[in-house]
């Protein structure tokens, strides 16, 4: 993510925006399926990135919560040093919470309904219940409520930036477009797989 920023440590220490922008992809990618111990792994690297480039804005509060989450739901699958990493994260950020009051919600993403914070990994918002995917698009949180799903590839997109790729051409609907039958129309391909079909969450 660090890369895909295109910054460097010095950035991070001049610029909010980037910092917020890292906040705001691991928030997205934490919420993506996965397997369990894919989970802990993106987490520990998500709690060192946040800890380490995001103390301006608040970002030790949600690696303090990510530290937290892994010790409480993980700590048997934890490595030796893993464990002392986490517990070293939690500690410091406590701390830094006592002195200066911080929040940092926001850095764990907003909900996209009604931006009440999020906890960190929570797939659903406890404000107003609305459940998070992170659109395949934008690579924004959404609410799967107002969006659309393939169904061959799980690409998720929100219905009002949904991407339809074009309809493929056979020889019998090439036939009726120049005979005038009918107007191409587009279809609702999943422009990620380029196969899928996109239908509703539900």
């Amino acid at each position: 993510l660090q890369t895909n920023a295109q910054v460097s440590d010095q950035g991070f220490t001049t610029s909010s925006g980037l910092r917020l922008e890292l906040c705001d992809r691991w928030a997205c990618l934490l919420r993506v399926a996965k397997a369990p111990r894919d989970t802990i792994r993106l987490t520990l690297q998500a709690m060192a990135s946040l800890f380490h480039f995001t103390k301006a804005v608040g970002g030790w509060t949600a690696a303090g919560r990510l530290a937290e989450v892994l010790l409480d739901r993980c700590e048997d699958n934890l490595a030796e040093d893993e464990r002392e990493q986490a517990e070293h994260v939690l500690q410091a950020a406590r701390h830094e919470a006592v002195a200066r009051g911080a929040g940092g919600g926001f850095v764990s993403g907003a909900c996209p309904s009604c931006k009440a914070p999020l906890e960190p990994l929570a797939r659903r918002c406890d404000a107003c219940g609305a459940e998070l995917a992170v659109d395949f698009g934008t690579r924004q949180l959404c609410d799967v409520r107002s969006s659309v799903k393939c169904n061959l590839c799980a690409s998720v997109f929100c219905n009002r930036s949904a991407p339809f790729a074009p309809a493929a051409r056979t020889k019998e609907s090439e036939r009726r477009r120049v005979g005038g039958l009918c107007q191409p129309v587009r279809s609702k391909t999943c422009s990620a797989c380029g196969v899928g079909e996109l239908r509703p969450w539900r």
